[in-house]
């Protein structure tokens, strides 16, 4: 993550991945930025019309980093709302 805004987690909707305040985490980050990742939401779906709003707070094709990124990127886009 990028970043260290606080996504805050869906009132209608899945809240598919999220990091609470007691959650363990692995990687790196820096302090300040730990500690506003508390209780924040990573992915989430809301039902929007017909069809359906997918959240990532991270970008899941960046530089080909994640193996199976393009595996849930395109689950993201194809297969939500099925």
């Amino acid at each position: 993550m990028q970043n260290a805004f606080n996504f805050d987690f869906l009132k209608d909707g899945w809240n598919v991945g999220y990091l609470k305040s007691d959650n363990y985490v692995a990687g790196f980050s820096g302090k300040n930025a730990k500690e506003k990742l508390k209780n924040t939401l990573l992915m989430g779906v809301q039902t929007y019309g017909r069809g359906s709003i997918v959240y990532l707070a991270d970008d899941p094709l960046f530089r080909g980093f994640w193996y199976n990124g393009k595996l849930l990127f395109s689950n993201a886009v194809f297969m939500v709302g099925n």
